[in-house]
């Protein structure tokens, strides 16, 4: 594994996920070997399914979504993979993957306008989930792919009105990366924001505000929101069980699982009772979906569709002064705010100046009386 991050993914765009989830598995087997479960020197042979299948549990109870754990084994099957072509190793053990039944769900999935209107008040509701509030509002605005977001510098990839979510000096691969006209609703979010696009920022403790050393928000860039969107995901399916956002989370004994807490609360002293574990319907990537869906749904060119999702093939000329058009993504922009305009009637919270969430009921679950 350590030849496996050092001479393949040393030189991938993210190569800090792999290493990741081989820290991950590290931590993971060297309890075991503490606990006498493993041999003290680990083998090739000791990767077998009740191992793997050990790790899959370890991070369901850390929080992680069938994708992300598959995404972790993907890391140690390529490690096995290689070792294997290269005859390093004479076998290559079986490595399983979370079952289909068991992720989010196809990403062709699309939320309706109800179920983005009860996640966008979910992430806003929370001071630590606003940064996956502004992806959303990004990811619906513009189409953009989820990396093209999460890698975005607004000093070097806005041009006026305009993203280019090619980062300079970065070349075209195939998933091309577009320029892209900011709509006036995602435009105030952007106005004042310099540097990375979507960072993490949460609040200091005010009786710290009166020290100048500290400021009076922690930030920090991130290149991942799929954890707190699944929290979102969560909280928003829980708080509208009619919109069906979220299923129960099946264990191996076919009851829904649970999560157990060992710690105590700080804040109570107590340690708190088992909570049931649900599976969020959605990725970062349904975002783009459902925004590819509304603009087909309305009429929306395929032609414009295509070219903001990075579809269409730009090549020379054509990339660098099409966009100078006045009529570049015309009819996609005013989806856009079509789009915005529709989710006025079910909330504000997606409205820079809406001064705090408006809760209102969803259509789906508003009661008679109203």
């Amino acid at each position: 594994m350590t030849r496996y991050l050092s001479e393949h993914c040393a030189g991938l765009r993210d190569p800090a996920k792999d290493a990741v989830a081989v820290e991950q598995f590290e931590v993971f087997t060297g309890d075991r070997r503490r606990r006498g479960l493993l041999p003290p020197l680990m083998t090739v042979a000791d990767l077998n399914e009740e191992l793997i299948d050990g790790f899959i549990e370890w991070r369901r109870d850390a929080g992680d979504v069938g994708e992300t754990i598959n995404r972790k084994l993907a890391t140690i099957r390529g490690a096995v993979n290689r070792e294997w072509k290269k005859r390093r190793i004479t076998e290559k053990p079986y490595i399983q993957q979370v079952p289909e039944e068991e992720c989010s769900g196809p990403r062709e999935l699309e939320w309706s306008i109800e179920q983005v209107a009860a996640i966008l008040e979910a992430t806003w509701a929370t001071p630590d989930r606003r940064h996956v509030h502004l992806f959303a509002l990004v990811s619906l605005s513009t189409h953009a792919r989820t990396d093209a977001i999460l890698d975005c510098d607004l000093d070097a990839q806005r041009r006026g009105k305009l993203i280019d979510w090619l980062r300079p000096g970065e070349k075209l691969t195939r998933k091309r990366r577009s320029i892209v006209p900011i709509a006036p609703s995602l435009g105030t979010w952007l106005e004042g924001r310099t540097g990375k696009l979507i960072q993490y920022r949460v609040p200091v403790a005010e009786r710290r505000w009166t020290d100048p050393v500290v400021p009076e928000w922690f930030e920090r860039p991130t290149s991942d929101i799929g954890k707190a969107l699944s929290a979102a995901v969560v909280a928003a399916g829980l708080a509208h069980p009619s919109l069906g956002l979220v299923k129960p989370l099946i264990g191996a004994d076919g009851e829904q699982a649970m999560r157990t807490f060992t710690k105590r609360d700080a804040a109570t002293g107590k340690i708190r009772a088992p909570q049931l574990l649900w599976r969020p319907l959605g990725t970062p990537n349904t975002f783009r979906h459902t925004c590819h869906t509304y603009c087909e749904t309305i009429g929306v060119p395929p032609a414009q569709i295509d070219l903001a999702a990075g579809h269409a093939p730009r090549r020379g000329s054509g990339r660098n002064y099409s966009h100078l058009r006045p009529e570049y993504l015309r009819e996609f922009v005013a989806a856009i705010e079509a789009y915005w305009g529709e989710m006025d009637a079910i909330t504000q919270v997606h409205r820079r100046n809406h001064g705090g969430t408006k809760i209102v009921y969803l259509p789906s679950a508003r009661p008679a009386a109203l």
